[in-house]
């Protein structure tokens, strides 16, 4: 398992047709790809949550347009792709009594997964996983 904590940007938005195609153009326009991403949205109100491999530059394009990004510290972990490897992740850290607030995963590339968390105490996390 490879892990490390990096800042993602996070970024409320409308809830609307094509607003996350227009976001991730403007970012991909600029030649900064897009390492993972999740989006939601509950009562008209999106959050877009975002890891790129430029973050600085990725918020200078998004902040001349206008919109408003917070950054926030998450764990991606690479692990390998199998049954099970994520309730093994969460029971660790809840026996640790680290609580995990949000997560979203990705297969990588067969055998790996990505996946990110964002924990109530990430550098504890991290020393735990490794």
């Amino acid at each position: 398992m490879e892990a490390k904590i990096v800042n993602q940007l996070v970024i409320p938005m409308k809830d609307e047709v094509g607003l996350l195609g227009k976001l991730l153009g403007l970012i991909s326009d600029k030649g900064i790809n897009v390492q993972a991403y999740c989006v939601y949205t509950s009562a008209g109100i999106g959050t877009l949550l975002m890891i790129t491999a430029d973050n600085t530059a990725a918020e200078k394009v998004l902040g001349e347009k206008g919109i408003e990004i917070a950054e926030e510290e998450v764990l991606v972990l690479t692990v390998d792709n199998k049954v099970g490897i994520c309730a093994d992740i969460s029971k660790k850290l809840a026996h640790a009594g680290i609580n995990i607030k949000y997560s979203y995963a990705t297969p990588e590339s067969l055998p790996k997964a990505v996946v990110i968390l964002c924990t109530s105490d990430n550098d504890r996390a991290l020393n735990l996983l490794m």
